[in-house]
C-alpha cells in the first residue's frame, strides 16, 4: 500500500507539473502545486462514493491512501472504521476508531459507532460508557440514544432503557426502532397493554415490518384476547 501511495503521488504531481508548464509558457507557478491535504481529501471523496455503494474494501483501500497523505486527520480513521466495520472486521475498525479519538477526543460519532463495534462483540458495558460519552459530546444524538437504551435491554436495565428509547422519541419521533424496542419492554415487563400501542405504532411507521405483527399478536393472546 505504502509504494502505491508513493508512486500515486509522485504520478500525481508529474502530470500536475506537465500541465502547468504546458499552460503557463513553462511557468510551473502559474498552476499551483496540491497540497498532501489536497491529495488526501480527494481521496477520501472517492472513499465516500465507494463507501456508499456498498463497495467496502475499495473504500478501505481510498482511505488509507488518503491517511498517507494526511495522518492527522480524525475523520479518514473513522471513516476507514466504519467500512472496516462494514466489512466484518472488528480489529481493525476499532485500531480506526481507538486512532480517531486519540486524534480529537471530542469526536461524538467515533463513541457512538465504537459503542456498536462493542455491543455487537456482548460488551453490553463498554458499549453503554461509550454511548454514554457521545450524548455527553452530543445530547442531541437520537441514535446514541437508542443504542444505549439497546445496551441496557441487554443488561436487564429496562427502566433505564425505557428512558433513553423516550428520548429518542423526542429527538425523532418517527423512529419505528424505538418503538418496537420500547413495545419489547413492556411486553417482557408483563404491560402487554402498553407494548400493543407501542407495536401498533411500529407498524403505522413501516408496515413491512413483519415480525412485530407476531410480537402484537403474542401481547394480544397473553391479554386473552384471540380474534387479534
Amino acid at each position: 500500500m505504502l509504494k502505491k501511495s508513493i508512486i500515486l503521488y509522485l504520478f500525481l504531481s508529474l502530470v500536475l507539473i506537465l500541465a502547468a508548464c504546458s499552460s503557463g509558457g513553462g511557468d510551473p507557478t502559474q498552476t499551483p502545486m496540491p497540497s498532501a491535504q489536497d491529495l488526501a481529501l480527494a481521496l477520501i471523496e472517492r472513499g465516500d462514493v465507494s463507501f456508499a455503494r456498498g463497495d467496502f474494501q475499495r473504500a478501505v483501500e481510498l482511505y488509507s491512501e488518503a491517511i498517507f497523505f494526511d495522518p492527522e486527520n480524525p475523520d479518514t480513521y473513522y471513516k476507514r472504521g466504519s467500512a472496516y466495520l462494514s466489512l466484518g472486521n472488528a480489529p481493525s475498525a476499532l485500531g480506526d476508531f481507538n486512532t480517531a479519538l486519540d486524534i480529537n477526543p471530542d469526536y461524538a460519532a467515533v463513541y457512538n459507532d465504537r459503542g456498536i463495534l462493542f455491543a455487537s462483540s456482548n460488551q453490553a458495558d463498554s458499549a453503554i460508557n461509550d454511548f454514554t460519552q457521545a450524548i455527553t459530546l452530543d445530547p442531541t444524538m437520537p441514535s446514541a440514544y437508542i443504542n444505549r437504551g439497546a445496551a441496557y435491554m441487554a443488561n436487564g436495565e429496562f427502566n433505564l432503557a425505557l428512558a433513553d428509547l423516550d428520548e429518542n422519541l423526542r429527538l425523532s419521533p418517527d423512529n419505528p426502532e424505538a418503538y418496537k424496542l420500547r413495545g419489547d419492554i413492556h411486553f417482557n415487563l408483563g404491560d402487554y397493554e402498553t407494548a400493543i400501542e407501542d407495536y401498533s405504532q411500529t407498524l403505522e411507521l413501516e408496515e413491512e415490518y413483519t415480525v412485530v405483527y407476531s410480537y402484537r399478536g403474542d401481547a394480544y393472546t397473553n391479554l386473552g384476547d384471540y380474534e387479534n
